[in-house]
């Protein structure tokens, strides 16, 4: 890459932006659930709450469609949301975002099928469906702002898949969304299990909102350094990697 090139990189990843229509699935799950599923760094959150968020964006240009999995967490006090898992289309946006940021990224078909009222959906990896999903939804609500905080572990395994190959990163992404559509719905949601991804293994106690947006999330990027705890190992094999599981 050219002097000029790297340049343009750092520029975007300094002013980062997505620009999408998502819809999101707020969920309660159990706290044995996430006990189970939280790294080390994290504390159980206020609420046992989770997220299923579907849809298709752009970046600078680049399309892909996404599923992705999140769990609430706490982190020295703050709320936050973990990733169990990101389905993506398209190489780079799995490459990157795993390797910068250690986003639970695989690649997946993600199929979004928007005929307002109505919008249908569904994630398939290596032949299985692991999700689907048909919705309806109301009225546009309006323009709206809203910010989060994800959370995100980055590691990697050492050559030999002894155990990690250096300690692990906190990446902390602060998020502000600014709506130009914003609908509520209902849904009928399947999450399955394959034998390469526990999916279906999320406890669904409720589903709490449902809702559906055409926005422009832009991100501020942070970082931390984590203890190191051997336990992180499993946490990051589980998550990113095709490999064998226990029964």
């Amino acid at each position: 890459m050219s002097a000029d090139g790297v340049t343009l990189l750092q520029s975007q990843i300094d002013n980062l932006f997505f620009e999408e229509k998502n819809l999101k699935v707020s969920f309660t799950t159990t706290e044995d659930y996430l006990r189970e599923v939280l790294p080390p760094c994290f504390d159980l959150p206020e609420e046992p709450k989770a997220m299923l968020s579907f849809g298709v964006a752009h970046s600078y240009g680049k399309p892909f469609g996404s599923a992705t999995i999140n769990v609430a967490a706490a982190y020295r006090g703050e709320q936050t949301w973990f990733d169990l898992t990101m389905l993506h289309t398209g190489d780079m946006t799995v490459i990157i975002g795993r390797e910068a940021w250690g986003e639970a990224k695989k690649r997946a078909e993600i199929n979004f099928v928007e005929e307002l009222p109505k919008v249908s959906g569904s994630a398939v990896r290596e032949g299985y469906t692991v999700i689907e999903f048909e919705a309806e939804f109301g009225d546009d609500l309006g323009a709206r702002t809203e910010s989060g905080v994800d959370m995100h572990v980055k590691a990697f395994p050492a050559f030999d898949m002894s155990a990690l190959d250096r300690d692990p990163i906190l990446v902390i992404g602060r998020s502000t969304t600014t709506f130009t559509s914003y609908r509520l719905g209902t849904i009928d949601l399947k999450m399955t299990s394959s034998p390469l991804d526990p999916t279906g293994s999320v406890p669904i106690v409720s589903i709490d909102e449902v809702r559906l947006g055409d926005a422009r999330t832009t991100y501020e990027i942070e970082e931390h350094d984590l203890a190191p705890d051997e336990a992180y190992f499993r946490h990051v094999a589980g998550r990113m990697y095709d490999l064998p599981r226990s029964v």
